[in-house]
């Protein structure tokens, strides 16, 4: 009985210890992601001041 038990708790850890791998995949996919989306924000902001200051005809 305790035999099954401490098979049950250390199968429970290696399903817990692969998810938490997955987690963490996951996490860092999801931090490039959000790199990624705030640089084609913070580009795409910068066109339009582009495109609205040429539409003004306002140099810097």
């Amino acid at each position: 009985m305790q035999l099954e038990n401490l098979d049950a708790m250390n199968d429970l850890l290696k399903i817990m210890k692969v998810q938490n791998e997955l987690l963490e995949k996951a996490n860092e996919k999801l931090a490039k992601d959000v790199a990624i989306f705030k640089k084609k924000d913070y580009d795409m902001a910068a066109m339009k001041r582009a495109a609205l200051g040429k539409a003004l005809n306002i140099h810097k």
